[in-house]
């Protein structure tokens, strides 16, 4: 139900930035990505991964599996495959521009059970988030000291 879109800037190249973002099951995507607490691959076939994640949202831990269809380095497909509360697929877009890299988020989510009747709140709360993905790749991606292009 709720289709959110958000853009911003990473000052890294796109090869480095998608490279963290597909890093799937490694320990430096867990600490990258703000709620993440953990990732276990499933199966990789090709350009086909299939991934178990575990996040902390709100304060509550939630389980999903998700089918992630890579096009490097221009951009990730991604569906939720099993979710307690939603379904729903999302794309992450890396475009190289001369700061670095624009990512665009783009989710298209629909809620299960009652969250369904709670979708039109839940739209800024899902897009402030992605938001918050974007800030927090480019913080950790700095902290390390790469991910500077001047």
């Amino acid at each position: 139900m709720p289709r959110v879109s958000v853009s911003g800037i990473i000052s890294a190249p796109r090869e480095e930035v998608f490279r963290l973002w597909t890093a799937y099951g490694n320990e430096r995507k867990v600490r990258a990505f703000p709620a993440m607490q953990s990732q276990r691959v499933i199966s990789l076939d090709g350009n086909v991964a299939v991934v178990e994640n575990v996040f902390n949202v709100g304060g509550r831990t939630i389980t999903d599996r998700r089918r992630y269809v890579l096009y490097p380095p221009e951009r990730i497909e991604e569906t939720i495959l099993e979710s307690p509360g939603v379904w729903g697929t999302m794309e992450q877009r890396f475009e190289e521009v001369p700061e670095g890299t624009r990512v665009t988020l783009v989710q298209d989510l629909h809620f299960k059970g009652f969250r369904f009747f709670l979708a039109p709140l839940l739209q800024g709360f899902l897009q402030g988030n992605a938001q918050e993905v974007i800030v927090k790749v480019q913080a950790f991606l700095k902290s390390e000291g790469g991910g500077t292009r001047e």
